[in-house]
Parts: C-alpha cells; structure tokens; sequence
C-alpha cells in the first residue's frame, strides 16, 4: 500500500484542509483511501470520514508505542489504495525525553511514508525555501518529498517560490501554490476545528480542487512507485514514465508508455 503523510512547520498552516483535498481528488479517481490522523485527535478525523467514506484512524507512538502503530497502519489500510495520513502540530512537535515521542516525524519513520509538507507562504518569498531545506535536512531518516505552498497571493508570488526551491533544494518537488480561497476554510475555536457535524463541508468541496490540482494528485499516487508499473489502456498493456512538463501538467501515450508530465 502506497502512502503519504501531510505535515507542517507548526499548526494553522493548512494541513487539514490540503489533506481533506487530496483526500477528496484521489477518491474522485477512483481510489480506496485509507484516512490516518497522527495524535489523539478526533476533530480532524471526522473531516476525513465524510471525504473518505471510511473511519479515519488514530496513529500515536507515544501512547500506544511503536509496535501497535505499524500493526494498526497495516491492518486498518489492507485493501486501500493507498494511506494518507495526516500529520499534528509541526513535523518534529512531540514530547518524551528527546521531544521526538507522538510527533509526524515518528509516525513517518514507523510507517516509511514520505512527507509532503505544507508551507503558509502567505508572508514569505525565497525564505520559504530556507524554511523547508531546514525541515528536509533536520533528520535524514524522514523523506521529505513534495511541499504544498498555502495562501500564495498570486501567479508572481508562486514563481518566487518556486524558482526559490528550484535553487536551493530541487530534489524536493513544489506539487502547487494554494491562493486564498474562503470556500476551503474551516473555522475553528478555542478547542480547534469545528467538528465535521458542526461545519458540514460545502458539496463542491471536491469540485474546487479537482480541476487545478488533478496533475498533483496524480503524481501523488504514482510517482513513488517503483517503475516500471504496468497499466491497461485501450485494452493494451501499458508502462508509464514520468518527467517534468514544458507547457503545463498532462498525459500523452509514446509508443507502449504512458508519459506523465507532470
């Protein structure tokens, strides 16, 4: 089972809202998600049931320790396409004697699920790119793979950001820059989120990040699997490939290959 964790600097980035999306795209292709929240939380996984259309699960090393965490993954995933879990706090938040016990960086090294890390850029430029090589390069056992830019202002400012990663940590691939859009926002109190009975999500919730997000979402699910991966299209057995795209995210057939440009 393929899986991914969406984590953050600190909370009030977006991790809630960005998971719920990638949640809600995958399961519109046709995908079997299996929703996990890192830490007791039962606020944010209320939001990932009514997306996912199945119970989001509880991982938390410091509770349950890390035996029953990798027995929990593995059994409530079986059958899903793939896992997404997301993270609490900020990526290394946790506590215990070295800070590390409860937080997503352990949940990551326990399950091997590669982060995608979500960044509010809304008030940053090329010192985003500072902030996420830190978060990459602070502990080499936690694969840091993608970042999600949060409350980008507009088409400048994502360049700015994205030349910024291009240069400084290129390995690390940007997935997209998330303007301000107040349809996707979930209010919240002094106790978090409003539960998912309390703020039912709009019934185009999907819909909203469908359309400019769909590539994303695709590389989400296939880029980590080991290639070549074998598809049917047109009744034919297919391989795919991907590389990066010279005039904006799609798909072409090339011979017995489908090519993701993504």
């Amino acid at each position: 089972m393929k899986s991914i964790i969406i984590a953050a600097p600190q909370s009030g980035s977006g991790k809630t809202t960005i998971t719920l999306g990638i949640m809600a795209c995958l399961r519109r292709r046709g995908l079997q998600i299996a929703p996990f929240k890192v830490g007791p939380d039962f606020i944010d996984p209320g939001y990932h049931r009514l997306v996912a259309g199945r119970p989001s699960i509880n991982l938390d090393g410091w509770m349950c320790g890390a035996d029953f965490v990798r027995e929990t993954f593995t059994s409530h995933g079986s059958g899903a396409d793939m896992a997404v879990i997301e993270g609490v706090m900020g990526l290394f938040d946790g506590i215990g004697e070295n800070g590390d016990e409860g937080s997503t960086a352990q949940i990551a090294r326990l399950t091997g699920s590669p982060i995608v890390l979500v960044v509010d850029a809304g008030r940053m430029a090329g010192s985003a790119a500072a902030l996420v090589k830190g978060f990459a390069e602070f502990d080499p056992q936690v694969n840091l793979a993608a970042v999600i830019f949060n409350n980008v202002a507009g088409d400048n400012h994502g360049l700015l950001l994205r030349k910024s990663m291009a240069a400084a940590l290129p390995r690390v691939r940007v997935l997209g820059c998330i303007g301000r859009d107040e349809r996707l926002h979930i209010p919240s109190r002094h106790l978090g989120l409003l539960t998912a009975e309390e703020n039912p999500l709009l019934p185009a919730f999907s819909s909203i990040w469908w359309r400019p997000w769909n590539a994303a979402w695709m590389w989400i699910f296939f880029a980590t699997f080991p290639a070549p991966i074998h598809m049917i299209l047109g009744g034919q057995a297919m391989q795919w490939k991907i590389k990066a795209p010279e005039h904006g995210p799609h798909c072409r057939c090339q011979g017995r290959s489908l090519l993701l440009c993504l």
